[in-house]
């Protein structure tokens, strides 16, 4: 009678598709491959990072009695993580079916704020001012990668290179609010006189967009085989994808409020008002007066449906959200099914 197998040879046959050896002996293997890690920007996400870095420079412009604050992190690092399914054939080659995500998300507010206080003979005047404005950014590219990869087994270890193209599907989510308020305040002594003016305006922009791009990917790694049918090991690639051609809706809010008060007459008056927007067309970026002649180089990324007039814009051109980076990522690998030419094993 013959030997009956043992369960753990059983088992190392059924499930050793994936694994090194199985591989190596010139079958063809089906594994599952799964990373996570991060992604190094190379330039902070395009116009996101350029939008950020450029807002100090326009606050410098204003010198004192102006005040300014600014609190905008610049990107350097995303998480990121991918599936992927691997179909090796023999000993070194493979194709490999993928999807990935990556997120890129971004807070920042700053703030201008203006005092004035003289006097002339009966008359002193003093005024308040302040615009504080608060923005956030979330973008995300869902990547379709089909990746050709090349094999060097070391042993327990495996090198491995790949590159290949992807389809990527990107996303971004805008939202920011401005805040401006203002307060003059005029005295005459002699007669006694004065005139007050007290404005405040709240403003929400909401904005969604999606752009639809080719990319490229290329990586190496390493992997080691801690059991029979598992791998762990690290990667690093390199990812080129720019999305250049947003296309999206904007939806915007606002209320104001205006009171004012004259000494002759005893009494405030107020006046109230809001408005209700919606547009939709490209992304566009550029350098403009978007919140009043005080403020006209803004770096400013906006949804219109025609690109922004040269006569409160400079150098309007569509916005540009790239995710190049250089990724590190820790990976574990497994099979999941096979086919066979040939037994890793003799009969």
């Amino acid at each position: 009678m013959a030997p009956r197998p043992k369960i753990a040879d059983l088992i190392d046959f059924l499930a050793g598709a994936g694994s090194a050896s199985y591989a190596f002996a010139g079958g063809k293997a089906v594994r599952l491959k799964f990373s996570a890690g991060l992604g190094f920007l190379s330039d902070g996400g395009g116009d996101l990072e350029l939008t950020r870095s450029e807002t100090p420079p326009w606050l410098s412009e204003y010198p004192s009695p102006y005040t300014d604050t600014f609190a905008w992190e610049g990107l350097s690092t995303v998480p990121e993580w991918k599936a992927e399914v691997l179909l090796t054939f023999g000993r070194h080659f493979g194709l490999g079916l993928g999807l990935s995500r990556t997120v890129l998300s971004s807070t920042g507010d700053f703030s201008l704020a203006y005092e004035y206080f003289q006097t002339h003979g009966y008359e002193s005047i003093s005024g308040k001012f302040s615009f504080a404005f608060v923005q956030h950014y979330e973008a995300s590219a869902l990547g379709f990668q089909l990746n050709f990869y090349y094999f060097l087994p070391l042993g327990r270890f495996e090198f491995y290179a790949f590159a290949g193209p992807g389809y990527y599907l990107g996303n971004l989510r805008h939202d920011y609010d401005d805040n401006i308020s203002l307060r003059w305040h005029d005295y005459y002594s002699y007669p006694p006189n004065e005139y007050i003016k007290e404005i405040v305006e709240v403003k929400h922009i909401s904005e969604e967009a999606t752009c639809r791009r080719l990319g490229f990917q290329t990586g190496i790694g390493l992997q080691f085989q801690i059991t029979p049918h598992v791998f762990f090991g690290v990667e690093s690639l390199i990812r080129r994808v720019n999305f250049n051609d947003w296309q999206g809706t904007s939806s915007s809010s606002s209320q104001w409020t205006q009171r004012t008060f004259w000494q002759s007459i005893g009494t405030w008056t107020t006046s109230t008002g809001s408005e209700v927007a919606a547009e939709e067309g490209s992304l566009w970026f550029f350098v403009g007066d978007v919140f009043g002649s005080f403020a006209d180089h803004v770096p400013t990324l906006m949804i219109s449906d025609n690109q922004p007039e040269a006569t409160y814009s400079h150098s309007p051109r569509k916005a540009e959200v790239n995710f190049h980076a250089v990724d590190v990522m820790l990976t574990l690998t497994s099979p999941s099914a096979m086919t066979n030419s040939r037994s890793p094993r003799s009969p």
